[in-house]
């Protein structure tokens, strides 16, 4: 680690306890195909995510964790889907569409009133990932690169208004949005590589929360607002991490040879799904986490 990145480490009093987690992951899905971005729906029922398929599309897929029935989801269309997400009311569904060219789109529907708006970013190499709800608001926050690289946005739920969270000469991805809506975390290069930050949704705010040598990326927030998962290569390949917010501790939760990515928290905050590369195929495993206090 350079010197003044291990002068900000201990600037931010922050304390790493990394250990295995005991329980067994749960295999969720069994065909091994290419996966992407679980994420449940709001009564924790069911799981959706991005399914690549023999056809040469990525269909977004939606499977009842009690029986495994698998359905796909908005068949009419013939582009690939990507990072399904929930308002926490479940009134909107959220998620990133592409005919196939690098940039994509994001899509949000009113699943109530059976409507449907869009965010195009500005710019013919422009592309949006990972949109996010932001609770108790109609608006839902993403990653978008373009002339000014790569950014935290904001939208409304009908596609307008559209703002920046963050202006850092950086790469900044991946967010993920705190239960009192006032927060978003995201990984940014700011530092060199890859660490977890969080903003205020108005931009102001933004506090360091991990520094690391390896990246650290992928952050998830608790239902509780206790706890960020996310994934790290500090142990040497993928795996998934849990940052306790009140102590900075951090806990390692898989730990094998082969690559965890991707963690989503149920609604009850008792279990994170993820996507696993277990023996070279690609599936989704289910882990039991124990509460805090």
């Amino acid at each position: 680690m350079h010197l003044n990145r291990l002068c900000n480490a201990f600037a931010m009093l922050l304390v790493f306890f990394v250990s295995s987690y005991a329980a067994e992951p749960k295999q969720i899905t069994k065909d091994g195909r290419w996966k992407l971005s679980p994420c449940y729906g709001v009564d924790g029922k069911d799981l959706y995510y991005s399914l690549s398929s023999d056809m040469g599309r990525v269909f977004l897929i939606k499977q009842d964790l009690a029986t495994g029935k698998t359905s796909k989801m908005f068949e009419e269309t013939t582009d690939h889907l990507y990072d399904a997400s929930f308002s926490s009311d479940g009134k909107y569904l959220a998620y990133c569409q592409t005919s196939g060219s690098p940039q994509l789109f994001v899509v949000i529907r009113n699943l109530t009133e059976q409507t449907e708006a869009t965010y195009r970013p500005v710019g013919a190499r422009s592309t949006a990932r990972r949109p996010r709800f932001i609770p108790g608001t109609t608006q839902l926050v993403f990653n978008e690169s373009g002339e000014g690289g790569q950014q935290i946005a904001i939208v409304n739920v009908d596609g307008g208004n559209r703002r920046l969270v963050t202006e850092l000469s950086a790469i900044n991805r991946w967010p993920d949005v705190s239960p009192d809506g006032k927060r978003i975390v995201f990984c940014s290069s700011k530092e060199g590589n890859y660490d977890l930050f969080t903003v205020n949704t108005d931009g102001t705010g933004l506090t360091q929360l991990t520094d690391h040598p390896l990246r650290d990326i992928h952050p998830a927030w608790s239902p509780d607002g206790k706890r960020i998962a996310f994934v790290s290569v500090r142990d040497g390949d993928h795996e998934i991490f849990i940052l306790d917010l009140t102590s900075r501790n951090v806990t390692q939760v898989t730990k094998n040879n082969f690559r965890d990515d991707f963690p989503a928290w149920s609604p009850d905050g008792k279990k994170l799904a993820f996507i696993s590369q277990k023996n070279g195929s690609t599936d989704i495993f289910e882990l039991e986490i124990e509460p805090v206090d």
